[in-house]
Formats: C-alpha cells, sequence, structure tokens
C-alpha cells in the first residue's frame, strides 16, 4: 500500500467513469495521480467492463489509498459519474474520462484560475491527439477567439457547441467544478442519466442557467484521446433523440428567465439537433436498402444531405491516408527539447520560450505535440523544462529529462 494518505477533505475530487478501457486506463490513473495538487481523492467507476478494466483499477487502489473504485451498472456516462458524485467529499469535482489524460499541473492551474476569477465552473482548452498517431495532435478549441481567457455566459456557451461540423465545441471539455455549485437548492444538479453523449454540454448549461460563473482559459491540460470505438465516435438515432428531448425541456427554462440571446441560441440548438436526428436516420435507411426511406427522410430535412455529404468525404479521407492535408516529414526518431536557440543540429528542438508553461500560448504548445508526433524518444535538455514533455509525448514516444536521470 502506497504512504499517500487520505485526505481528510480532499481539495478536488477526480470523476473517473469508464468501461472497457484496459489498455488506456492505467495512464488516465497515473495522471490523476501525479498531480501537483495532492489533496485528492480518485473515485472511479467501472462501467460493467467486460474487460480487465476492473482489474486494473484494482492496482492502483492497492497502490494509492486516494483511488477508489465504485462498481457502476452499465448506465452511461451520466449515471457512472452521479454515482461517483454522490460520494465526493472534495470541494471542487474535476471530471476525466478514463481513456484520457492530463497534464500533471492541470489541477493547479484550473484551481488558481478559479481564485483569481471566482469561477464556479472552470474550462481549459483540450489537446486532442488520435491513437496510433494517425493525424497530428490538434487543439479542439481553435481560432481567435479561444486564445485568451474569457468568461462566457449562457447564451455563448449554447453557441459555441455545435455538432458535426468541425467547428470547436465547448461541451467536449471537461469541467472543473465548484461542489456546493451541484449540491445547493433543494434537489441539486447531477448529469442526466439518460444522455449517452452530451452529458457534460447539459450539466454545464444547466448550471449556468442557475447562475453559475464559467470562465475559460486558453491552455490545453487536458488530453483527449480520439479512437473509433469511443462513445463520443458513435452517433446513434436514440442517442439524438435524447439529446434533442433534454434541449426541449431545458428550452422551457431558457424561455422563462434567460435572455434574448440564450433564447435563440437554444432554439437554433433544437433545430441542428433535428437535422442531425434525420441525418442519423437517412444513414440507417440506407443501410437497410429502403430507398422510399431515404427520399422521405431527405425531402423533410434537406441538410442531411449536406451532414451525409460531409461524413462521406471526413470517411473516405480516413480510410485513403488519414489528413487530406500536405504530407508531413517524418522528424528524427530522438529529439531533444532545448531552453536556448538551437544552431540547426537534426534532432533538437525549441521548447517555447520563455520556458514557463503559464506564459505558453495554446498555439505553441500544440505546435510542440506536431512536431514531435513521430519521435521515438525525446529528452528534456534541462528538468525545467519537465513541464513540456507532456505535449511531446502524446503519441507514445519515450520521454525523460537528462537532468534529472544525471545527464
Amino acid at each position: 500500500m502506497s504512504e499517500t494518505s487520505v485526505e481528510a477533505d480532499p481539495l478536488v475530487s477526480v470523476l473517473v467513469a469508464c468501461r472497457d478501457v484496459a489498455a488506456y486506463i492505467d495512464e488516465a490513473l497515473l495522471s490523476a495521480r501525479g498531480q501537483t495538487v495532492a489533496a485528492l481523492e480518485i473515485l472511479v467507476v467501472d462501467d460493467a467492463s467486460r474487460d480487465a478494466t476492473a482489474d486494473r483499477i484494482g492496482a492502483h487502489v492497492r497502490a494509492d489509498r486516494r483511488v477508489r473504485l465504485i462498481q457502476g451498472t452499465g448506465d452511461g456516462p451520466g449515471a457512472a459519474r452521479n454515482r461517483a458524485l454522490a460520494q465526493a467529499r472534495g470541494a471542487w469535482v474535476a471530471v476525466l474520462d478514463g481513456d484520457d489524460a492530463m497534464h500533471p499541473r492541470r489541477l493547479e492551474l484550473l484551481l488558481g484560475e478559479a481564485q483569481r476569477s471566482g469561477a464556479d465552473i472552470v474550462l481549459d482548452n483540450m489537446l486532442a491527439f488520435w491513437e496510433g498517431g494517425a493525424e497530428p495532435p490538434s487543439l479542439v478549441m481553435s481560432g481567435g477567439p479561444w486564445l485568451a481567457p474569457a468568461d462566457i455566459d449562457l447564451a455563448r456557451y449554447i453557441e459555441n457547441n455545435p455538432m458535426l461540423t468541425g467547428d470547436p465545441a465547448l461541451g467536449y471539455l471537461k469541467p472543473l467544478l465548484r461542489r456546493s455549485s451541484l449540491v445547493g437548492g433543494d434537489a441539486g444538479v447531477r448529469y442526466d442519466e439518460r444522455l449517452r453523449i452530451g452529458e457534460d454540454y447539459d450539466l454545464v448549461a444547466r448550471l449556468l442557467a442557475a447562475g453559475a460563473h464559467l470562465r475559460f482559459i486558453p491552455a490545453p491540460l487536458y488530453f483527449y484521446r480520439r479512437r473509433g470505438g469511443s462513445t463520443s465516435h458513435r452517433l446513434r438515432s436514440e442517442d439524438v433523440k435524447a439529446l434533442l428531448a433534454q434541449a426541449r425541456e431545458f428550452d422551457e427554462v431558457v424561455a422563462a428567465g434567460q435572455t434574448e440571446a440564450a433564447r435563440q441560441a437554444s432554439a437554433d440548438r433544437i433545430g441542428m439537433l433535428k437535422q442531425i436526428l434525420a441525418f442519423t436516420e437517412l444513414v440507417q435507411a440506407i443501410k437497410a436498402r429502403n430507398p422510399a426511406a431515404c427520399l422521405r427522410i431527405a425531402a423533410g430535412a434537406p441538410g442531411s444531405l449536406k451532414l451525409l455529404a460531409q461524413a462521406a468525404r471526413e470517411g473516405l479521407a480516413r480510410r485513403f491516408g488519414g489528413s487530406t492535408g500536405p504530407k508531413e516529414e517524418r522528424s528524427a526518431e530522438r529529439l531533444e527539447l532545448v531552453r536556448a536557440p538551437h544552431d540547426g543540429q537534426a534532432g533538437r528542438l525549441n521548447a517555447p520560450a520563455p520556458g514557463e508553461l503559464e506564459a505558453c500560448s495554446a498555439a505553441e504548445l500544440e505546435a510542440l505535440a506536431r512536431s514531435c508526433r513521430f519521435a521515438r524518444e525525446i529528452v528534456c535538455e534541462d528538468a525545467g523544462l519537465a513541464d513540456f514533455l507532456p505535449y511531446a509525448t502524446l503519441s507514445g514516444a519515450q520521454a525523460r529529462s537528462r537532468t534529472a536521470q544525471g545527464g
């Protein structure tokens, strides 16, 4: 048993909902256990896994007293997170999926931002990386509006949650939540257990409608694994119907007491979900070889044809070589991160200046991850650059600090 003590009043409860992620859960839990904020409890719900996920979690329970295993019922991520939330004792709650990971300083930096801004919810950017390095890592929230910290109100939050367009979507981001904002009121706010997708978006939207303060920071401190078998890459009509039902219920809340901008954003979201539902039904009709149903759906929702064409283009791109952009040159097998400007020597790469994580832009960190995607080994020139190693190893490269290992 680890000597790590169980905090009587942990500062943060990390909620990890997982199912059939035996190949990834070690990385997720090690990233939680390795946080610079040590006053944690890590509540892991195994949602009726059929592989060795529970066994892998058990090894972490034995190694670290802060980790607790909770048995789920297979009813989806919302229900699993609610089971963990019912046992959470931390002043703050952080969400981590069982196939993702966090930068070691993520919770430290998010808590610092919450203290400075007084926010009840803090969202950091995500660096998405493809399993096996099929495509370069990329930011989930990209572009000018997402390069600076910002307060996000309900209208902006709803507006910036498109689906199937490839545009940045705030609902993907995993929140740090003030637990008192969840447990306040008569019944409190919990995850909607009907939702198999979009459950984080829904929770945050309802908290905003109840008056919570949301702060976004551009640093990508959460590492989001894209893989074909994950829930976020499967879109079923049943899941979209649940989202649409939730959106209609929430629209009544918005209509009762929110701004005109929020009311318009809510109405637009319902329209978007109707088009997506038609698209999923069109796909099902095509698979069933039912031309009459295809014509009926397309006539009733012409936007579904645009979504179908977009899905076909993306599917072909993945099938025939992944990204449709220019092919990138392979990096050195061994890369060194250096603090000072290098002299052009092969296998050396500048870490983002000035060498402090807080001072680096999200774009610099994304560029570092993209540059290192093919390296097999990455070595830091000194321990002062260790903050950048997590960004350089998202495709499985081995990493070490030369100074920490005696040169």
